[in-house]
């Protein structure tokens, strides 16, 4: 998964804004490898590199999100829209607004102005790389 990091990030930060209780598998926290049967998931890497580090830093602030809005999540409006190449995922209530942005293109796309995001993935420059998304909270 570490040639595809911005994407792992995405679809994480998607699971965490869908309905229902996100399943996470041991070792995704550092996005550990695995395959086919027999190599679902191998042994778990207890010493984990500055990359893994930083992945784990990620999902562990993706998770505390996910608790702090725990209510509001269950209880919020969902919908889906799509924007060119961007999924958008926004969650609602009278009080908050939680939306998800996310390039699901293979171009770069802008970022969205004038709001600033608490979690990213892939971005640079005020655009979006393929597969990058921005979280952002209104």
């Amino acid at each position: 998964m570490h040639g595809q990091l911005t994407k792992f990030k995405s679809a994480l930060t998607l699971l965490m804004l869908l309905p229902g209780s996100p399943c996470i598998y041991y070792g995704t926290e550092v996005a550990m490898a695995g395959g086919a049967d027999p190599d679902n998931r191998r042994c778990m890497n207890w010493q984990p590199d500055e990359q893994e580090q930083q992945v784990r830093q990620f999902v562990t602030r993706l998770i505390k999100f996910r608790r702090q809005q725990a209510d509001f999540l269950a209880t919020s409006q969902l919908t889906w829209t799509i924007d060119g190449h961007c999924l958008i995922l926004t969650r609602t209530d009278v009080e908050q607004t939680i939306q998800g942005r996310f390039n699901l293109g293979a171009q770069a796309v802008s970022t969205v102005s004038g709001v600033s995001p608490i979690l990213t993935a892939g971005i640079t420059a005020n655009e979006m790389a393929p597969g990058g998304f921005e979280l952002t909270v209104a």
